[in-house]
């Protein structure tokens, strides 16, 4: 299995690119601890990071991880693959330090950055110190200095810019994100179309024609504008429900129609049978995520419900599969394994019914997730955050900070010259 997997071209393709950008950098040593979606885009990401700046561990997201992609990095890189315990890390991240770095006291500390996806090393405490502060310092216990961290989401990014904001002018570090790069904009775009394709076949599966649905898309950030055109194209009514009033006129202007979630969530979800949350909201200060025990009860009997990210930033399932009268059963849907039927009987004997599509995680991941040569675009810039921290231009903030645009230019013309050479695309 392997020797296929690393004779893919695609694979030798992307591998070739990281490589490429690496390069920029200067000669630093450092280690990096990688959190990733196991897919196929890791198998040439992971290695080459490796290659360049030694992974002491990468730890999987469970909603996201296929088989072929961990078998390969498995067995490429022997004993790195942790298991990514959401729980655990919620509480204190710094565990995950104590796991995978061995001590080297004594010996001049050597640097380690932190890929993240989600923010899990800025929550937490431990010993009544924020998580993120714990982590620097379980790290220079064990002969590390924290250089670093690249945050690749907007809900992550919303995290470490909490945690930074509460630790105020005593507390830089070190935090780069790529979630608002413009170079993260065809990733968005192809991943509502990803969404898109997994929400059609799963209906499909259950006999279910995507073309009589009434959808409704909750949260008009980047992706949520993604899936909202991408089902619109698909020939389907798409209404919008927003809290930020920008976004909201954002979405009327482009032709749907929108709804104050704060004011008018009952009326948004009246007539939809398919409601796709894309607010990311379970980093937001509230954690109030959008699909909860009050507001699942205003969705229509047999509505599908989908996620395009992990189900704890959209779905409060806790909330909502309470034991007792007050809450819902969840039971597989035996003819369709990517659904779950959520039931619910009232005081009076009325049961209410849903359909929960994959889990309630990233609905794209059912089908691989996979977007094509976008994503190395993304993946460059990160591996250029990398270079960027380990050099002298990386400065501790009390703010999240992002990439100089010339250094994203640069990434983006190495992705031109390694993917559209065979087209008119001409460098200078």
């Amino acid at each position: 299995m392997s020797v296929k997997v690393e004779q893919n071209p695609d694979h030798v393709k992307a591998r070739t690119f990281f490589r490429r950008i690496l390069s920029y950098g200067n000669d630093a040593k450092a280690s990096t601890l990688v959190v990733c979606h196991l897919v196929d885009s890791a198998i040439a990401f992971i290695p080459a990071l490796d290659e360049r700046y030694h992974i002491q561990a990468f730890l999987g997201k469970p909603s996201s991880i296929q088989a072929e992609a961990s078998q390969f990095l498995s067995a490429a890189l022997p004993g790195k693959e942790h298991h990514l315990d959401k729980g655990v890390l919620k509480i204190d991240p710094s565990s995950v330090i104590r796991e995978v770095f061995p001590s080297r006291r004594g010996i001049t500390p050597e640097d380690v950055v932190i890929l993240d996806i989600g923010g899990y090393f800025a929550q937490g405490s431990s010993n009544g110190k924020p998580g993120l502060v714990s982590v620097r310092e379980e790290l220079e216990e064990r002969g590390y200095r924290l250089a670093g961290i690249v945050e690749d989401t907007q809900n992550g990014e919303h995290r470490y810019r909490d945690v930074l904001r509460d630790l105020g002018p005593n507390g830089r570090f070190t935090v780069y994100s790529v979630a608002r790069s413009p170079l993260k904009r065809p990733e968005n775009h192809l991943v509502g179309v990803a969404i898109s394709f997994s929400v059609e076949a799963i209906l499909r599966q259950s006999n279910i024609v995507l073309q009589s649905r009434r959808a409704g898309v909750i949260g008009f950030g980047p992706i949520g504008r993604s899936v909202s055109h991408s089902l619109r194209n698909r020939g389907i009514p798409v209404s919008v429900c927003e809290r930020d009033p920008i976004q909201l006129a954002t979405g009327a202007a482009q032709g749907f129609r929108v709804f104050d979630y704060e004011h008018h969530f009952e009326e948004f979800v009246r007539d939809l049978n398919l409601i796709v949350s894309a607010t990311g909201a379970g980093a937001s200060a509230s954690g109030i995520r959008p699909i909860n025990a009050q507001t699942i009860r205003y969705l229509p009997e047999g509505a599908y419900i989908a996620s395009v990210t992990s189900q704890d930033d959209e779905i409060a399932l806790e909330e909502i599969l309470v034991q007792g009268a007050e809450g819902y059963s969840r039971r597989p849907v035996r003819y369709n394994p990517a659904i779950e039927h959520l039931t619910r009987t009232d005081e009076n004997g009325n049961e209410h019914g849903l359909y929960l599509m994959g889990h309630g995680n990233a609905i794209n991941f059912e089908h691989g997730g996979v977007i094509g040569p976008a994503i190395q675009l993304l993946q460059g810039e990160i591996l250029a955050c990398v270079n960027h921290i380990l050099s002298d231009k990386a400065v501790p903030s009390d703010q999240v900070q992002e990439l100089p645009d010339s250094e994203r230019e640069r990434v983006a013309r190495a992705w031109l010259d390694q993917y559209m050479s065979d087209t008119s695309v001409i460098l200078h």
